[in-house]
């Protein structure tokens, strides 16, 4: 477990580090060998978790004024609809808001979909996951523009 103290130090905000409990030690441990295991940067993952939700299991997002509801949640922000299609379709067993389960879904999810990581899009070409992917038809234009400038000036 050391080890993993130590290496998360090294890229980790001085505040994500300094708040991290033996529970998201243990999230964030389960998550690299999930990743790692599926073929997955470990360090790009743990790194797209944090940049979801900083490692709050409680976290939302994607409020929606209509319905004063919101329709993201958990460490890696999944939508119920989302969870429920992929969870069928891998036979994934675990339940929506469990972080160890949202963490086994998504590492299926960026392992084997081809665009599987746009589901995090923000975030992962914040993180720079999709930096080498190829965009999707929804990226044209003065959009795919800004984000091919945006890539050329980050190095990752």
């Amino acid at each position: 477990m050391i080890w993993l103290i130590i290496w998360l130090v090294s890229f980790l905000p001085t505040s994500s580090a300094a708040v991290l409990s033996n529970e998201n030690l243990d999230l964030i441990n389960y998550a690299v060998v999930q990743a790692r295991e599926a073929g997955i940067d470990g360090k790009k993952f743990v790194e797209l978790i944090r940049c979801e939700s900083d490692f709050n299991p409680l976290a939302q997002g994607d409020y929606q004024i209509e319905t004063n509801t919101y329709l993201s949640k958990g460490i890696l922000q999944f939508q119920k609809g989302t969870w429920d299609m992929y969870s069928k379709r891998y036979n994934h067993i675990g339940t929506w808001l469990n972080p160890y389960s949202q963490i086994s879904l998504a590492v299926k999810i960026i392992g084997k979909e081809k665009d599987g990581i746009y589901h995090w899009k923000n975030c992962g070409l914040k993180i720079g996951l999709i930096k080498n992917v190829k965009l999707s038809s929804s990226f044209t234009g003065r959009n795919q523009q800004k984000l091919e400038q945006k890539r050329n000036q980050e190095t990752f």
